[in-house]
C-alpha cells in the first residue's frame, strides 16, 4: 500500500498498519467493512475471469483510535488485474487499484468529501527529487 492510502486510513506508515492488530490487518480485505468484503469478492471473481471491472464503491475501516469508535471511509475505486504470475496466490491474480474519490463517514452515516490528490502530488515531487539526488 502506498503512503497516501495509508494516510487516508489514519496510519503513519506500513509498520503502523502491521502493528495495530496483525491478526486482523494482514490484507486489504481485512480493512473492508463486512458489506464491502462481499462486494470485493464479486470484484475479485470478475478479475479471475479476466473481465474488466467498472468503478466501485467500498467502505474501509480507519485505524483504531483508543477510546473512540472506529471511523469509516467510503472510497470510489477502480482496479485491474496485473499480467504477472500469482505464484503464491493462485486463487487470484495480482491487482492494482486507484482511489478516485473518498468520503469520511460519521456516526450518523453522513458523508463528507475528503480532498485527495494534494498528498499524491507532494509524494511524486518528493520521489522525483530523491531520484535526481541518486542519479
Amino acid at each position: 500500500m502506498n503512503d497516501s492510502f495509508l494516510e487516508l486510513l489514519g496510519y503513519s506508515n506500513d509498520a503502523d498498519l502491521k502493528t495495530e492488530n496483525t491478526a486482523q490487518t494482514r490484507t486489504f480485505r481485512s480493512l473492508l467493512e463486512p458489506d464491502s468484503q462481499r462486494e470485493y469478492e464479486k470484484i475479485l471473481k470478475t478479475s479471475r475471469g479476466n473481465l474488466n471491472n467498472d468503478e466501485y464503491s467500498i467502505t474501509l475501516l480507519k485505524k483504531i483510535e483508543e477510546g473512540k469508535k472506529r471511523e469509516k471511509v467510503r472510497v470510489l475505486g477502480h482496479g485491474e488485474s496485473i499480467g504477472f504470475p500469482a505464484i503464491r496466490r493462485r486463487k487470484y491474480p495480482h491487482r492494482f487499484g486507484i482511489v478516485l474519490g473518498a468520503n469520511q463517514i460519521d456516526d450518523s452515516g453522513e458523508e463528507t468529501p475528503i480532498q485527495l490528490g494534494k498528498r499524491v502530488v507532494e509524494h511524486i515531487k518528493k520521489r522525483m527529487a530523491e531520484e535526481r539526488n541518486n542519479a
